[in-house]
């Protein structure tokens, strides 16, 4: 599931930083727009670095899980 997760947030990552604004728009306009791209960009990341650490802690938990019952 993680990997899933990750790739949807690199594919959504990738588009949004490859978009650009419509052709014949005004200067001001193409800059909101890329002001725009960069906070996107900036939340997917952040999205991308919480998933990384939710899925590493849930996956050392496990680990931890494990390791207590081939003690017992």
């Amino acid at each position: 599931m993680s990997k899933l997760e990750a790739g949807a947030v690199a594919g959504a990552h990738t588009w949004v930083s490859e978009s650009s604004a419509p052709h014949g728009s005004e200067p001001r306009f193409e800059d909101g727009w890329f002001a725009g791209v960069r906070d996107v960009a900036s939340d997917l990341l952040c999205i991308a670095d919480t998933t990384a650490t939710a899925q590493r802690g849930r996956a050392a938990s496990s680990a931890m899980l494990v390791s207590h019952h081939h003690h017992w």
